[in-house]
């Protein structure tokens, strides 16, 4: 058991946070960087969490593990491959994500209906293959901020997934 910092806790099993384990976070988790993968619905409906430090070793976030959250900011490690469908789905605070430069693949709707918070994702590496509507909820001017390098995107200006590329870095 894992105690979040304004209270509450999540469970792990081995390598892995388990599912449904932390509806009670308040506060901020910091999952550890033994465990390699987040099941699904692991925080889901935890209203009061509004922050996630995700370890260094996390490689999968299944399926709706942050969905119904209060996180405002979200940072994806270099060693996240997978992200599951809905996984910050209905989380009407994320204004920002950064993703590393491992992420592979997005799963439909990952970070969608955030209630038009969501403003920009920098990606630090390639565009993954992504499922229907990663970024949904209706909001205009949402950024996909990537490095000149990057590939998978289209052109500076373009639509990719409902984001506007800026290349800039």
């Amino acid at each position: 058991t894992v105690s979040c910092s304004g209270g509450g806790s999540f469970t792990y099993t081995g390598t892995t946070v388990d599912g449904n384990s932390g509806l009670t976070c308040v506060g901020t988790a910091v999952i550890p960087n033994t465990i390699l993968l987040i099941d699904t619905y692991a925080f889901a409906g935890a209203t009061g969490l509004t922050a996630v430090t995700i370890g260094t070793s996390v490689t999968v976030i299944n399926d709706y593990a942050f969905n119904n959250t209060r996180l405002s900011t979200v940072a994806i490690p270099n060693n996240v491959r997978t992200l599951g469908n809905g996984v910050f789905e209905t989380s009407p605070l994320l204004a920002t994500v950064t993703i590393g430069t491992g992420l592979t693949g997005m799963g439909s709707y990952t970070f969608g209906n955030t209630s038009g918070a969501l403003t920009s994702v920098t990606f630090e590496g390639n565009a993954p293959a992504v499922g229907a509507e990663p970024f949904y909820d209706g909001a205009a001017n949402k950024k996909a901020i990537i490095k000149f390098t990057a590939t998978g995107f289209g052109a500076n200006g373009s639509n990719w997934n409902g984001l506007t590329v800026s290349m800039n870095r």
